[in-house]
């Protein structure tokens, strides 16, 4: 039966790959270029100034976001993967979720283009709802998004398509961003957001429809069974912990390394402003610039990274790339000029890579086929407090200053490192050893 599978996921191999190829391109495009840590954020920059009374809480309402964004998105996948368990077909599912979950873009967009009719404090308001409606959504399909993934991409294929897609997902959005200047100088506040907030929407339904050309693998010897009650379904997921200590070590690094989000890329744009003391105009071309500097290092950077995670081990993938998050960390601590933060911000978007191949693609190596989105809830839930630390970065930026969140988020990440390179095992490398001893 396994074999019958095999030949079936082989069969739809190479056009699953375009699908999930070209899903991904514009889901990321789309994602960078509108991104919760450098457009949203350059946006409340504008909104504050606007409304003084606000401005006190600029670090603040910036983090938060990140952590309506990221953080409700893996809460979500968490509470929701059981239900996903023993569903032989659930393409419907992921389509629908999915499309549901877009629809807060084009509300925001619709907000941004009446903005002034609403009002900045209703529509703060509803930026943040339209972020948590479609991270909530997100969630939902998460963790049955990465089931497809192992489904029907083999874990030796695995790293160079999220190479390929985020390096290429991730230059359209810079191309996209990269008109962020322009439009600031030729159209009035909003309208400038409004066109790049238009452009998105096209790009996460063009996305959609990529997804949905998807051909659906379902694996062998498993049938429709009935979800259990949501809380059955928490604890089972946590019981992985107690029965398989491989996996638990993993979660432990993954979130010790997640403290580094303590220090999230607002954090480098905001001291930036502040140091430079830019006007409005330096401001939106500074903005422009982290996310295009971020965007092509970490674009460049992830192909790479993926084609060692195929090769090495996601293990020697991620030893290699959380050296350079620290050294972005100490840079950005003691940053005083345009291009020594423009340093730090490269090297930040190369270490992204790491963290992708650590948050995303390294777990899945340890998951049986069986209990998979189970492991990816208990992921998600490590993962959580990555997503939670940059509003706790942004408030502590707010007391204590930049540099002594970076230093605290680089000890972190170095002490996470250490951990991952004495405890956690590396489920490739063990398997090419039995292979061997096997010959």
């Amino acid at each position: 039966m396994a074999e019958a599978y095999e030949q079936l996921r082989d069969r739809h191999f190479r056009h699953n790959f375009v699908c999930h190829l070209f899903d991904g391109i514009f889901a990321l495009a789309a994602f960078s270029a509108i991104g919760v840590t450098t457009f949203l954020p350059c946006l409340v920059e504008d909104l504050t100034r606007r409304q003084p009374e606000l401005e006190p809480y600029r670090n603040r309402l910036a983090a938060l976001m990140t952590c309506c964004f990221f953080g409700l998105t893996q809460l979500s996948a968490f509470l929701f993967a059981g239900y996903f368990e023993g569903k032989i077909r659930r393409k419907h599912i992921l389509i629908w979720a999915t499309f549901i979950a877009r629809l807060g873009y084009v509300v925001l967009l619709l907000a941004t283009v009446y903005m002034f009719n609403l009002g900045f404090t209703a529509y703060l308001a509803v930026l943040y709802a339209s972020l948590c409606w479609f991270a909530i959504f997100n969630g939902v399909t998460l963790t049955l998004w990465m089931d497809f993934i192992a489904q029907q991409i083999p874990d030796n294929r695995r790293g160079i398509l999220f190479g390929l897609r985020d390096c290429f997902g991730n230059l359209l959005g810079a191309a996209i961003i990269a008109s962020f200047p322009f439009l600031t100088k030729h159209l009035e506040f909003p309208h400038n957001y409004a066109v790049v907030m238009a452009a998105v929407c096209v790009l996460i339904f063009l996305s959609l429809a990529a997804l949905g050309r998807m051909r659906e693998v379902p694996y062998d010897g498993i049938e429709d069974s009935p979800s259990p009650p949501l809380l059955t379904q928490i604890v089972r997921s946590l019981q992985i912990l107690r029965d398989d200590s491989r996996f638990a070590k993993l979660m432990i690094a993954i979130l010790l390394l997640g403290l580094g989000g303590l220090a999230s890329l607002p954090l480098y744009t905001l001291k930036a402003v502040k140091v430079l003391a830019m006007n409005e105009q330096q401001r939106a071309d500074f903005f422009s610039l982290a996310t295009i500097l971020c965007t092509v290092s970490y674009a460049a950077a992830i192909p790479l990274a993926g084609m060692m995670g195929d090769r090495l081990g996601y293990k020697k993938a991620v030893s290699l790339m959380y050296p350079l998050l620290i050294a972005s960390f100490i840079i950005a601590a003691a940053a005083g000029s345009l291009w020594i933060f423009c340093i730090a911000i490269v090297l930040a978007g190369i270490a992204q890579a790491g963290v992708l191949l650590t948050m995303l693609s390294f777990p899945l190596e340890f998951a049986p086929q069986d209990r998979r989105p189970s492991y990816m809830a208990v992921r998600c839930l490590f993962v959580l407090p990555q997503f939670l630390t940059p509003f706790l970065g942004g408030w502590l930026a707010d007391k204590w200053g930049y540099t002594q969140v970076f230093v605290i988020a680089g000890i972190c990440v170095a002490v996470g490192l250490a951990f991952m390179h004495l405890m956690v095992a590396d489920p490739r490398l063990e398997k090419q050893v039995r292979l061997h001893d096997l010959t």
